[in-house]
């Protein structure tokens, strides 16, 4: 299954049920209104894993923040990030910054994790903030 590379008018009429890409989109629309262009790649799956589709993106703004809910620590972000390092090692010349990863407090959680822990929409907003200064 391909990714799926969206701007944020795209993702206004989307339907997603992840909480990462629920989160991703509101904070994409916010930043459009204050100027700020964010393309979201949406994964899709992770298994396969379609790391061209991120490779151009990064390739094209000069930037990766990539968003997960899991922990940082362990977290798919580090796989992501290092297929994106094998499949194009002179990207991260290019970058702009460097990359970014936004996940979960790594905290020990009993019982059932709450939305309070996973990245907000006003954290990722934060996070693209730094990152395109």
């Amino acid at each position: 299954m391909r990714a799926i590379a969206y701007s944020p008018k795209q993702l206004k009429v989307r339907k997603i049920g992840r909480a990462s890409v629920v989160r991703v989109a509101p904070a994409a629309n916010t930043l459009q209104k204050e100027g700020v262009n964010v393309e979201v790649v949406d994964l899709r799956t992770i298994v396969p894993l379609d790391v061209s589709t991120v490779v151009k993106s990064a390739q094209k703004t000069g930037r990766l923040l990539i968003v997960h809910e899991a922990m940082k620590r362990g977290g798919v972000a580090g796989e992501i990030a290092f297929r994106v390092l094998e499949e194009a090692p002179g990207l991260w010349k290019s970058l702009k910054v460097p990359l970014r990863r936004l996940a979960a407090k790594n905290l020990p959680l009993a019982g059932r994790p709450g939305w309070n822990l996973t990245p907000s929409t006003d954290s990722i907003i934060a996070a693209v903030k730094e990152i395109v200064r």
